[in-house]
């Protein structure tokens, strides 16, 4: 009853077969003398009037004819999902209309990199049309496992030019140094262009995201696996970027606070962190929780390290560094707190305690270093005899610093107190 039907369809698609006996014919003289089928010569199942789908032939038959209509419907789908995702790129403006925003932005006090900063950024609404054109094939598909699973590869295929056109634009946007440049004194526009562009492969990743589970009936097992994979994919194209940006802030703030003892520097720090909270933490959408805890506790603890070894130690150094050291507490908590993270660890508690052993005497501080009771636990043992030698070389007006007496730089001894264990810091 439904093959009849399909002959006018089958005649345009099928190159010469116009009609369900030539299909059956075309077929039957393929398997015909096939020894490996076990198909006699005489056989011809244009000829049977009760051909059961049970029979070998008659689905090899119903196979082929189907996959002519899978491949048809999936090439289609394929094609509806790319287009969604063309249109979050569009082409690039002629010449003659990009001459006239230039001009534009010179008699409206425009800067040129604003404008292309806007036009870099894909809108959220087209990119969520490509989770709902995704949505919507995976949908018509979901009764039939075998092409949900075509056409959830298709939608990864179409997902995976998204974000290689991403790509291609992160590399030429970041090709100038100015925009990942937290020193600079000015934020650079197409600073927020890569955030953006950040942003939109995390809605494209949390929409597939939830593709992969619908409410109310869920997909196949393969097909789910394939979004699976492609959500996977996402999420480490997404943590390589935001690295790029959180890299470029975490050297700039680092080399600043190993030279904090020069209060231009600490400017510097501060600068740093605070490009890094503004232009970075805020506007990114994807929770990148733990690296940033790991990067105010590491900002913390170098701090230490670095009051620790500030020689010479006298009054006016003493009273700039407690003055330093809750302003970096604050700013890596502000930090901190736009990716939902609280700075409650021992480095923090290190920084809170430095603040008094600043001002105790030679003798108050033998007596912390002897004793170590709990309330000084947070403060290692070596931060503690880095800073007792440098008070009493500052007392004593000598010139007598560990750093000095070992014969390497001040960087190099704080790379080797921040690289030692705590077991290892009596023998350090």
């Amino acid at each position: 009853l439904f093959l009849p039907r399909l002959e006018p369809l089958l005649a345009a698609r099928l190159g010469g077969v116009t009609s369900v006996r030539d299909l059956q014919s075309s077929v039957a003289s393929v398997l015909i003398g096939d020894e490996d089928t076990g198909c006699a010569g005489d056989v011809d199942l244009a000829q049977s009037p009760n051909v059961r789908y049970s029979d070998w032939g008659m689905r090899v038959l119903w196979t082929r004819l189907l996959s002519v209509f899978e491949a048809e419907y999936v090439n289609k789908a394929a094609s509806r999902m790319d287009d969604s995702v063309a249109r979050c790129f569009p082409a690039p403006p002629p010449a003659g209309l990009v001459d006239a925003q230039s001009t534009w932005a010179q008699r409206h006090n425009t800067k040129s990199d604003e404008l292309q900063a806007v036009s870099t950024v894909p809108n959220r609404k087209l990119v969520a049309s490509v989770v709902r054109s995704v949505g919507t094939e995976l949908e018509m598909a979901k009764s039939d496992a075998r092409l949900c699973t075509m056409v959830a590869r298709a939608a990864t295929r179409a997902i995976s030019s998204f974000v290689a056109t991403t790509k291609d634009r992160l590399l030429s946007v970041m090709d100038n140094p100015r925009v990942v440049d937290p020193c600079a004194a000015t934020a650079h526009p197409m600073t927020r262009s890569v955030i953006g562009l950040i942003n939109c492969v995390e809605a494209l990743r949390v929409g597939i995201s939830e593709l992969c589970q619908p409410a109310d009936q869920p997909l196949t097992a393969p097909a789910q696996s394939v979004l699976c994979t492609c959500r996977d994919e996402l999420q480490t194209f997404i943590n390589a970027q935001s690295d790029v940006l959180l890299d470029a802030a975490d050297r700039a703030i680092s080399q600043a606070l190993l030279d904090v003892d020069n209060s231009s520097l600490w400017s510097h720090a501060e600068h740093a962190l605070q490009w890094l909270q503004t232009q970075v933490l805020e506007p990114l959408d994807p929770r990148r929780s733990s690296r940033v805890h790991t990067m105010t506790d590491s900002y913390l603890t170098l701090f230490v390290h670095t009051v620790c070894v500030t020689m010479p130690l006298a009054e006016t150094a003493k009273l700039r560094l407690a003055s330093e050291l809750p302003q970096l507490e604050f700013a890596c908590s502000q930090a901190a707190s736009t990716m939902g993270v609280r700075v409650t660890g021992d480095a923090y508690k290190s920084v809170r305690q430095m603040r008094p052993l600043l001002f105790m005497t030679s003798r108050e501080l033998a007596q912390v270093l002897g004793e170590r009771g709990a309330e000084w636990s947070s403060v290692s043992e070596l931060d503690l005899l880095n800073h007792v030698v440098c008070r009493v070389a500052t007392e004593e007006e000598a010139a007598c610093v560990p750093h000095e007496l070992l014969g390497c730089s001040r960087r190099e001894w704080l790379g080797c107190v921040a690289g030692s264990e705590f077991v290892e810091s009596t023998d350090v």
